[in-house]
């Protein structure tokens, strides 16, 4: 596992062209990214969130792994930290901005890593994505995680050497909860079972799988003009905010149900729980929030 590591990573070094570059005291870890590629448009070329929010993903995951072109080490000696631990979500949030990338000047993009809150057992990191040449910020993310045990896969402390040597690194972002809708009894419903290529190394359902889910189920529930605001297609309104909380797992093979329904009070936000179809086990909510039109 650790030899398919290593190779995954020089891959990666050597397909994406990207860098990891510091500041001068380390606080803030650039991902330099050449280009997006074609594929974070979606059908009308528009950027899609889902690509978006896994871009911000990757960059993260590559810099906890490759080090930096100054000092030599990885984001906060990530790697190191993690060595006898597993991180699992818990909750992430992201902003996005108003006409997402529709810029004049081509930009000059890399994801600027912070490390945000340390507790006991959890942290969480936010990533911008942002052109280096103005500081425009399009994209900000913050992603919460605990740190648990291969074997009994409970949470445990983080390392005290760890938290000792970095804690002054924290650029204080506040813990992320999500509070989670109660579902109301009229939501619409929409089935999905999980396929292999929805899973990730842990063996569970990826969380960027959790929001494809979510996007097709209110696409069905335009289609069948469930939801007024988007009768012709839900890539027209822009994303404004999403909000995600992992409550439980879920792997190949298994049907879930997502329950979809809109904020009575504000038409442009969304609202997704997604439940095991046998037990009816709450494992994802998300909050979709979209911006108005301004005209």
């Amino acid at each position: 596992m650790a030899l398919a590591t290593k190779y995954f990573y020089q891959n990666a070094t050597r397909l994406s062209r990207w860098t990891v570059v510091t500041d001068e005291v380390g606080k803030h870890f650039n991902v330099i990214l050449p280009s997006l590629g074609l594929h974070v448009l979606d059908r009308k070329g528009h950027v899609s969130i889902v690509e978006l929010q896994s871009l911000l993903t990757q960059a993260r995951i590559f810099a906890y792994h490759i080090a930096d072109t100054k000092t030599n080490k990885t984001f906060m000696e990530y790697d190191k930290m993690t060595s006898d631990r597993m991180t699992f979500m818990a909750s992430t949030e992201t902003r996005f901005a108003r006409d997402l990338l529709q810029t004049t000047e081509i930009p000059s993009l890399a994801v600027r890593l912070s490390l945000g809150y340390i507790g006991t057992a959890s942290l969480n990191t936010q990533a911008q994505l942002i052109d280096t040449k103005t500081g425009s910020v399009f994209a900000e993310n913050i992603n919460q995680v605990v740190t648990v045990s291969r074997e009994t896969r409970k949470p445990i402390a983080l390392p005290e050497w760890w938290v000792e040597k970095y804690t002054s690194y924290s650029i204080n972002v506040p813990k992320l909860v999500i509070p989670v809708t109660v579902t109301p009894a009229d939501a619409f419903t929409y089935n999905v079972k999980v396929r292999w290529s929805d899973t990730d190394g842990y063996g569970h359902t990826n969380y960027i799988s959790y929001i494809r889910f979510c996007e097709d189920a209110a696409m069905q529930a335009a289609m069948e003009g469930k939801l007024p605001l988007y009768t012709d297609t839900l890539y027209d309104p822009e994303t404004k905010q999403l909000q995600l909380s992992y409550q439980g797992e879920s792997r190949a093979g298994e049907d879930l149900t997502v329950h979809l329904w809109q904020n009575p009070d504000n038409m442009h936000k969304l609202y997704f729980s997604l439940v095991t179809a046998e037990t009816r086990t709450l494992i994802f909510h998300c909050t979709m929030d979209f911006y108005e039109p301004t005209t």
